[in-house]
């Protein structure tokens, strides 16, 4: 990514962020949960590199690899992913959307987000649910011997992340709504 394309984005996270103090700490805590699913990224590149060099250089591939990259991809899509709802870079269709009045298309979209917002409040709910019942049962990945429950808290915490995303949409289609800016 180029600067100039990381200054695009963040002039997009701004204007697409809710407004005030709460919208632009929202962004921010957002932006610092995308670099850290970068810094996953560049992990999960090294640890395949390693494998695949051990693997064919040395014919000792390590044990686990998989299991280790399992996890972080998880961990790289619920933490870069509210980011990405946040600055409207998730994938949507909206041909209809566009077609139809600003009144009626700021409710369709409120609509989305209420049921959106529910969808994922439950799936939060379960998650944490889950990774409770993981950290009882002391439940590890089979080759590298990797609690899973941690995980589980990770993406629990994406979710959460997605809520307040949605939340912060629904207050720009609020304020859009009244007049504002969005």
């Amino acid at each position: 990514m180029s600067t100039n394309d990381n200054s695009d984005t963040s002039q997009m996270a701004e204007a697409l962020a809710p407004p005030g103090t709460a919208g632009r700490a929202l962004e921010r805590v957002l932006r610092i949960c995308q670099h850290l699913g970068m810094i996953v990224v560049l992990a999960l590149m090294l640890v395949t590199v390693v494998q695949v060099t051990s693997r064919y250089v040395f014919n000792h591939p390590f044990e686990g690899v998989v299991d280790v990259s399992s996890m972080m991809v998880v961990s790289l899509v619920f933490l870069a992913g509210p980011y990405n709802f946040l600055v409207d870079r998730h994938i949507r269709v909206d041909m209809v959307l566009r077609r139809l009045s600003r009144p009626t298309r700021i409710g369709m979209e409120l609509l989305m987000d209420v049921i959106c917002l529910a969808a994922v409040g439950l799936a939060c709910w379960s998650t944490i649910k889950q990774g409770n019942a993981m950290a009882g049962t002391g439940q590890v990945s089979r080759t590298a011997h990797i609690p899973y429950y941690p995980f589980f808290y990770v993406v629990a915490f994406g979710w959460f992340l997605s809520a307040l995303a949605v939340l912060g949409h629904m207050a720009s289609l609020a304020l859009e709504a009244r007049g504002g800016r969005r």
